[in-house]
Formats: C-alpha cells, structure tokens, sequence
C-alpha cells in the first residue's frame, strides 16, 4: 500500500492502516520526483528529428541508439547471471531526463550536428 503524504493532514491515514496490521510493517519515505516534462520530451524528439535527418536512421532508429547508448544498464540477478536492461525515457524524472539531454548533446555535437536547446524550441 502506498500513501501519498502532502501535509500533515495526511498522516492520521497512515497510522489507521499501521495500526490495523496484525505484524511488522516497513514503512519507506521518499521523495516525489517529477516525471520529465512536456517540453522537456518535445526538445528531444526535435533532437532526435535533427539526427534522423543528418543520418537517415529513422526517428525511432535514433530513439532506440540513444536509450541503448545512454539508459541502459546491467543487474546481476540472485544465480550470478547478469541481465541487460534498457530504461524508457518515459520512465525518466527531470533531472534525469536533463542528463539524457545533456550526453545527447555532448555525442551529436561532437559531430558537427546543430542541436536545439530549450531556448530555440520555440523558435
């Protein structure tokens, strides 16, 4: 069960549901992350357009080489045998969605291409 604590109005719910558990309950606190914005997703998609063109991938072609550059990641499962995983940009909050942006624009730049950056979005 999760609960969403905005104030203090908010704690009695949780300590009726606490009290209500017959055992041991672990209760994690963490801090609510803002998912990536609208126009944080529309200047990469401009981005990803931009090297779809200079390269003649396909945007999804670009999309996937960027995730797999940039958002993938290994786990070792309990048995030693290690797994790959990529992570979706969907899944990405702001902050590191900017990192995304930000080795995005350090590998394409880096080839002479003319990225967009958030002021020019617009433009």
């Amino acid at each position: 069960m999760k609960f969403y604590i905005t104030g203090f109005e908010d704690i009695p719910e949780l300590l009726d549901y606490i009290a209500k558990k017959d055992n041991c309950c672990v209760v994690e606190v963490t801090s609510k992350k803002d998912k990536r914005s609208i126009q944080q997703n529309r200047l990469y998609w401009a981005n990803v357009e931009i090297i779809s063109k200079e390269t003649w991938y396909t945007r999804d072609e670009v999309h996937e080489l960027l995730k797999s550059r940039f958002l993938e990641y290994t786990k070792k499962s309990k048995n030693g045998i290690e797994n790959t995983f990529t992570r979706t940009t969907t899944s990405l909050d702001t902050k590191e969605f900017s990192e995304l942006m930000d080795n995005v624009y350090k590998l394409w730049e880096s080839q002479w291409f003319k990225m967009k950056y958030p002021d020019e979005l617009y433009k």
